[in-house]
């Protein structure tokens, strides 16, 4: 306290206030504050919980397809294998069967196809000169 007129200190008051209102308002911000905070953590917990089971199924989903890419590469590997197989055996009945002979007689029969041909024709080209005269 000060003496009046003068900035002598003449005393020390201390003084008390109940803040009812304030302790109140206090209290409600902070609690407002707490369940804005509890839900933001609520939601990014959600969140998170929702994209590890899509992570999971996603990962369920990319162990299956490389199991049947493998699977197909696998049926695909067999069916070279195979075909060559067919190949090889036919190639062994070209080169070793009657395949073989037949292909021979058809080269020697050629000339005489051509001869037949050329004789065929000279016929009808006999005839067609008759039969225009």
């Amino acid at each position: 306290m000060r003496q009046k007129g003068t900035d002598r200190i003449i005393a020390l008051v201390e003084t008390y206030e109940i803040a009812v209102a304030l302790k109140r308002e206090l209290l409600v911000n902070q609690l407002s504050a707490w369940i804005v905070i509890i839900t933001i953590a609520l939601m990014v917990f959600v969140s998170l919980l929702s994209m590890g089971r899509r992570i999971g199924e996603l990962t369920h989903h990319q162990a299956q397809s490389e199991q049947r890419r493998r699977k197909i590469a696998r049926a695909n590997m067999k069916v070279s294998e195979t075909n060559n197989s067919y190949l090889r055996r036919i190639e062994s009945a070209l080169q070793h069967g009657p395949v073989q002979n037949v292909t021979l007689a058809l080269l020697k029969l050629d000339p005489v196809s051509w001869a037949l041909c050329d004789a065929k024709g000279a016929i009808h080209l006999v005839l067609f000169s008759a039969w225009r005269t």
